[in-house]
């Protein structure tokens, strides 16, 4: 029974996470890496203007985040 209450007690956590926004942002730069690297093996030029939307996203993501924590101090 303890098992199940310290995993519900860590799922808690998991979802009240402040630096959620570091995650989406660091997904956001490897989603544009992914791309990027897609480009050089494939050639499709399309891919790196996706590429510099998920790191614009990320960096949007990444600004607002720190905005955030230094107006929660």
């Amino acid at each position: 029974m303890t098992s199940v209450e310290s995993t519900a007690h860590i799922e808690k956590r998991f979802i009240e996470l402040k630096n959620i926004w570091f995650i989406i942002a660091s997904l956001c730069y490897v989603a544009a890496i992914g791309f990027i690297i897609a480009y050089f093996v494939g050639g499709y030029s399309p891919y790196i203007s996706i590429a510099v939307m998920w790191g614009c996203i990320g960096s949007l993501d990444m600004i607002l985040g720190i905005l955030r924590r230094k107006k929660e101090k």
